[in-house]
């Protein structure tokens, strides 16, 4: 009896605390594309993460050689961010963000970086 009133306590105690997440809202491809400065085809040439000016996240880059513009304009080697990646052993998942692997070809929707004129943030 004793175990299952602790049991059951324990239960309520997790059923009454807050979950955490994110929520993305979809956005269509026609949508990306209308909002995006760019939309490119493009092959990873390198990945590098680090931690943020602050030190306080973890940030990746990755140069994505671009092989065709389908919108927009576009350099022939853009620098994309994203949130997340791996540095010294520690790793942050940034779930709904995009990752990028060394020689994978890919679309990407661009947006410049509003800190960085220079490099891009994956739209949508």
């Amino acid at each position: 009896m004793k175990r299952w009133c602790i049991a059951t306590c324990l239960g309520l105690l997790a059923a009454g605390t807050p979950a955490s997440g994110s929520t993305f809202l979809h956005v269509g491809r026609e949508k990306l594309a209308v909002e995006a400065a760019a939309v490119v085809v493009g092959r990873v040439l390198d990945v590098s993460s680090f931690w943020s000016q602050s030190g306080r996240i973890i940030e990746t880059e990755a140069m994505v050689a671009v092989d065709e513009v389908l919108v927009g304009e576009s350099p022939t080697v853009a620098i994309v961010k994203t949130f997340g990646g791996t540095v010294d052993g520690y790793t942050v998942e940034a779930h709904g963000f995009p990752t990028f692997e060394k020689g994978s070809r890919l679309v990407l929707f661009l947006e410049r970086d509003a800190r960085d004129t220079a490099k891009h943030r994956v739209l949508g």
